[in-house]
C-alpha cells in the first residue's frame, strides 16, 4: 500500500509537569506550546489525522506499524505531503 509521508505543525496543550505547589499567578506562564510531527498517514477523517512514525508490510495479510500519532484537526497550523 502507499502510503502519504506529512509534516504537519500543531498546537498543543501545556501542563507543568512538577508535582509541588505553584501560586496562581504562575498559571499566566502556561499557553499552547507548538508541535512538529512527521509521519505516514495512516487513517484521516473530518476530526483527526492519525499518523505511524514506521510502517512495514512484512504480514501478507495486513500492514504493520509504530509510533502513532493523533491530531485533531483544528489544532493544525501547516501542513505539507513530503516526497520521498
Amino acid at each position: 500500500m502507499d502510503y502519504k509521508l506529512n509534516y504537519i505543525q500543531w498546537v498543543d496543550h501545556c501542563s507543568h509537569t512538577e508535582s509541588h505547589w505553584r501560586s496562581v499567578t504562575e498559571a499566566a506562564e502556561l499557553g499552547p506550546i507548538t508541535c512538529h510531527t512527521v509521519g505516514y498517514i495512516l487513517h484521516e477523517d473530518d476530526d483527526c489525522v492519525v499518523l505511524g512514525q514506521t510502517i512495514h508490510s512484512h504480514d501478507e495479510l495486513d500492514d504493520k506499524y509504530a509510533g502513532d500519532m493523533c491530531i485533531l484537526k483544528p489544532l493544525i497550523k501547516t501542513r505539507k505531503e513530503l516526497k520521498y
